[in-house]
Parts: structure tokens; C-alpha cells; sequence
């Protein structure tokens, strides 16, 4: 969805920050990216965050200063995110009719920044719902049948993506 949007919205030049490689969640995001601008042909690049904040601020400065003509980020979450936009911002880089920036996750972080971090939001709730249930399943029967569950996302649009 995060890749998609930003190509909709214009964005030719992308960057991808993803989450560490030993994560199958940031493994997934990032295989979903790479399926869409491989597809459209457009340029990018895949830069990995350790999801420690004074790394990824390095990293955000790294990525600006060798690709100055990056139109759209996708983070790997809400955070990285919010740390993309006052990277950019701090350079003078306007948001989003410069860059536009979609983070992953859809925590109430996202919204408190202004311009609001348009994210592709997981249901957080249902996620934990269903973590419970596989750990009760886990703690009555001491056996699973189902570890992995997927829940359906969405594209929440809010104010670092262009309007039509």
C-alpha cells in the first residue's frame, strides 16, 4: 500500500527504510515494496533501521545528503516516520510538496506531528487479541495449530502524502 500511494501521489525517486532483516514483519513490508517499484520501474533504494532513534536520525541525514531527489519515503513504522519528517523539515525540505512520507503501524504518535503522518495502519487491537489467544491455546493444550496470523491493513492518508 505504502509504495503504491506514494507512486500514485507522484513520487519517483523512493526510499525504503526497513525495519532489521531478522524481523519477519519488516521482511514482509519490505518484500511488498520491492514487488510494487520493481514492477513500476521507477528508482529506489533500501537503507535498513535498527530501530535505535540516534542511529536512524544518522542514517535519515545519510540518505538526504546522497540522494537529494528522494520524493517519497516509506518507514518501516510510525516512528521512523515522525523522525523523516523532522529531518526534512530541519533541511528546509517541504512536506509533502517536496517528499512525502508514509510510515507503518498507525499509532497515535503519527497524528500528534503536524504535517500528520500518513501511515498504513494495523490493527493493533486485533493483533493482540489474537496473540492472547494463541498464548492461552498455548498455556491450556501446550501446543498451537496456528502461530501466524494475518489481519487485514489500511491506508490511512493524513497530511504527508499529496491531495489529488
Amino acid at each position: 500500500l505504502a509504495a503504491q500511494i506514494l507512486l500514485q501521489k507522484g513520487s519517483r525517486h523512493l526510499i525504503h527504510i526497513r525495519g532489521p532483516k531478522y524481523l519477519d514483519s519488516a521482511e514482509s513490508r519490505y518484500q511488498g515494496f520491492l514487488n510494487i517499484v520493481e514492477k513500476e520501474k521507477v528508482s529506489y533504494h533500501i537503507f535498513e533501521s535498527s530501530f535505535q532513534a540516534k542511529n536512524d536520525e544518522r542514517l535519515i541525514n545519510d540518505i538526504f545528503d546522497r540522494f537529494p531527489d528522494t520524493d517519497g519515503i516509506f518507514a518501516a513504522n510510525d516512528v521512523i516516520a515522525v523522525s523523516v519528517l523532522k529531518t526534512a523539515l530541519s533541511r528546509g525540505i517541504s512536506v509533502p510538496k517536496d517528499l512525502q512520507i508514509v510510515g507503518y503501524d498507525g499509532i497515535l504518535f503519527g497524528q500528534l506531528f503536524y504535517p500528520s503522518i500518513s501511515t498504513v495502519a494495523q490493527p493493533i487491537y486485533q493483533l493482540g487479541e489474537q496473540a492472547i489467544k494463541i498464548l492461552l491455546n498455548l498455556i491450556e493444550t501446550k501446543a498451537c495449530a496456528q502461530m501466524i496470523c494475518s489481519l487485514p491493513v489500511k491506508l490511512i492518508e493524513r497530511d504527508t502524502t499529496r491531495k489529488e
